[in-house]
């Protein structure tokens, strides 16, 4: 499930691809969005993590026997949380369990910090597992779902960084807080800010359709001329003219604005949309790649059943045939007189 797919005739090298993962996460909106709930989540709810064996021997006055009973019973809440996942699955929607298993969460803390009795603060930590394992589960399952191919092993890996880089981050903030307002405090001022967190589901849901988009890789069946052009030679420019009628111009802007994002998302360093001030149904549009290797792994390599979609969804709406060119500078594309030296090429005065 890691592994990307394989290279082609558009490999671009290790560094071009790292940047490739990076910018798909970008501007994917639903991978995004998964992303933004995984950071407003962890962080917060990593003060449990980070307190648990302060609070165990600070605040419950027990031994490292007591801690280790907390962490089994996180674990084993986690254990049942996980078993019970696909029955809860089929009654209630991700938006509804992350909340749920949030507020869940999120007591737990409260419970951790205020109470005094460990028979207790166990029982409240099989909750808190049970809590911690949902949230996981779904944005795990989501993001794998949510991911095609050709970048599902960069992108699950800069979604790791970011979920294992809030632990360790808020591990850091949170003792820094404990060790001045002390660990229950501090539990208490962490779930109320995971609690808080929760607020954002009405503006930061995860989208409806996460999971549900066509991923599978489709490459152009177009012939695109590149015998003769590095796969290095760039940056690349893509020119596509529309004709568009004025019945159907605004919701062709609306679907070419869908465009920009695959466009970007599958390798494009910048776009625009242009529009002739004469020939008012005229359309362009100009994005660019910084490489013919970047081109051609973005047509071949990257373009999924759903980007291709938002392509023909534009295409269908314009009147004819739209004219796409592919535009290099002069000096990557090899002279036709291979044979002739550079030296007698100045003689001569070419």
């Amino acid at each position: 499930a890691w592994k990307d797919a394989p290279p082609s005739r558009g490999s671009v090298g290790m560094g071009p691809s790292i940047v490739a993962g990076i910018r798909y996460v970008r501007n994917a909106p639903g991978v995004r969005r998964i992303v933004v709930r995984a950071g407003l989540f962890v962080i917060p709810a990593s003060a449990l993590w980070a307190l648990l064996a302060v609070t165990a021997h600070s605040v419950l006055r027990q031994q490292s026997g007591a801690y280790g009973l907390m962490l089994g019973a996180l674990g084993v809440g986690a254990v049942i949380g996980a078993l019970a996942l696909p029955a809860l699955r089929g009654h209630l929607s991700a938006n509804t369990l992350i909340t749920l298993a949030t507020l869940v969460y999120g007591i737990g803390m409260i419970g951790v910090a205020l109470v005094r009795s460990l028979p207790v603060v166990l029982a409240v930590l099989l909750v808190s597992g049970v809590g911690w394992v949902v949230v996981l589960s779904i944005l795990n399952t989501a993001m794998m779902l949510t991911l095609p191919a050709w970048v599902r092993a960069r992108s699950l890996a800069v979604y790791s960084m970011i979920f294992m880089g809030g632990q360790g981050v808020g591990g850091v903030v949170w003792g820094a807080v404990a060790s001045v307002a002390g660990p229950s405090a501090t539990l208490v001022l962490a779930a109320a800010i995971t609690v808080f967190g929760l607020a954002t589901m009405t503006v930061w849901p995860l989208y409806a359709s996460t999971g549900e988009l066509d991923r599978e890789v489709v490459p152009l069946a177009e012939s695109v001329p590149d015998d003769a052009i590095p796969a290095t030679a760039g940056p690349v420019l893509i020119q596509i003219e529309y004709v568009v009628t004025e019945g159907n111009q605004l919701a062709f802007q609306t679907a070419l604005r869908a465009l920009a994002t695959s466009r970007r998302r599958t390798g494009a360093t910048a776009w625009e949309a242009w529009r002739d001030v004469v020939d008012r149904t005229l359309f362009v549009e100009e994005y660019t790649l910084h490489s013919w290797g970047e081109h051609l792994a973005q047509r071949e390599e990257r373009m999924t059943g759903y980007d291709r979609e938002l392509e023909s969804r534009a295409w269908r709406l314009a009147e004819t045939t739209p004219t796409v060119r592919h535009l290099v500078r002069p000096q990557a594309i090899p002279s036709k007189d291979r044979g002739i030296a550079v030296a007698d090429l100045i003689k001569q005065g070419r």
